[in-house]
Formats: structure tokens, sequence, C-alpha cells
């Protein structure tokens, strides 16, 4: 009988033991899984754009340029041996500019349960903000340590004034680790009416 219970005892240990090392990335996380085709075409587009650079006009401030891969469907063609092989075209480059250059924010997280005042219900990837400033359904950028991405303003709040954020997180202990920090935010796109 003894046994019975610690067996399940090791077992729920184990099993609460791996979930521990269990990872959810965020949702406003780079992706870092890449195919190794993929990798060697940027490798071989980095060494080329460093040898063939030259300088290029400065741009004004407020049309900040991230440039994003568009992806294109690589081409088959035969080997010596009669397999074929695929020959995977680097993919052209998508400029996107910013509306605004990068500012200076307070942010803070906070991890309320239920819908935002967008009406969405609350998700990694959204934040709260003053609607005077970051109308609801803006996107931003926000640069800030492992938090860096992109975000939906969805929601609002009474404290939430001026250059002030709130950034959504699953549980208080990951909002209390947040803490109080300054980030930088680009707007990328305006949402609904700015008032």
């Amino acid at each position: 009988m003894k046994f019975l219970y610690g067996g399940s005892a090791a077992l729920a240990a184990t099993l609460l033991a791996c979930s521990f090392f269990y990872a959810i990335p965020l949702a406003a996380e780079p992706s870092y899984q890449q195919n190794p085709v993929q990798q060697s075409f940027q490798e071989a587009k980095t060494t080329e754009t460093q040898a063939a650079a030259l300088p290029e006009a400065a741009q004004p401030a407020a049309e900040a340029v991230l440039e994003a891969p568009i992806e294109t469907p690589g081409v088959i063609t035969g080997t010596r041996h009669g397999a074929p092989s695929i020959e995977m075209e680097p993919p052209p480059v998508r400029p996107t500019t910013f509306l605004t250059a990068p500012q200076s924010y307070t942010a803070t997280a906070y991890c309320f349960a239920g819908r935002t005042a967008s009406g969405r219900t609350v998700s990694r990837g959204l934040i709260a903000a003053d609607p005077r400033i970051l109308p609801l359904g803006s996107r931003v950028r926000i640069e800030a340590g492992q938090y860096s991405g992109e975000y939906t303003v969805a929601d609002t709040g009474g404290a939430v004034r001026g250059r002030r954020i709130d950034v959504w997180v699953p549980n208080g202990r990951e909002a209390m680790r947040f803490g109080r920090r300054q980030v930088r935010l680009t707007v990328i796109s305006y949402g609904g009416r700015r008032r």
C-alpha cells in the first residue's frame, strides 16, 4: 500500500519537474527558429552588403526604416546524380516605415483577466495606453529587453496617462518582475481616430 502512494507521489513530482522546464514563448518575442537554408542566405546577404556598403544619405528621424523579408518559393533543379535539389532565392526586402521616431515612455505591467477597453480578451502582445496619445488599435514597437516586440494598444486605464503604458502579462509574478522601467516606443500605425 505504501508503494502505491509513494509511486504516485514520485510520478507527480516528475511531471511537476518537467513542467518547470517547459517554456512558452512570448507573443512579442522574435522567433529564433530558422531553417538552415534561411540562415545560410542571411549570412551570405550580410557579407555581400558589408562588402558593397556605401555611405547613404541620412534619413529623417521620423522615417526610420526596418527591413522585413518577403518569402518567395524555391526553384527545383537537377543534379549530376539525377536527384532533384532545391535552390532557394534570397527573399526580397520590403521596407517598413515608422510614423514616429523612438520616444521614451514609462512602462509597467498588469495581469488582470477579462476583456480590454476595445472588447478583446487579454493576451500577450497587448498594452494599455492613454487614448489621447495612442488611440485604441494603434500598432507600436517597444524596446524593453526580453519584452521587446510589436504590440497593439487595446486597453486604457485610470493611471495610464501621458507617456505611460501598461504591458499585459499572464501573472502577478511576471508583472512584479517587469516592475517599472523606461522603454523606447515607436509608432508603426495609429488606430481609430487620433484626438
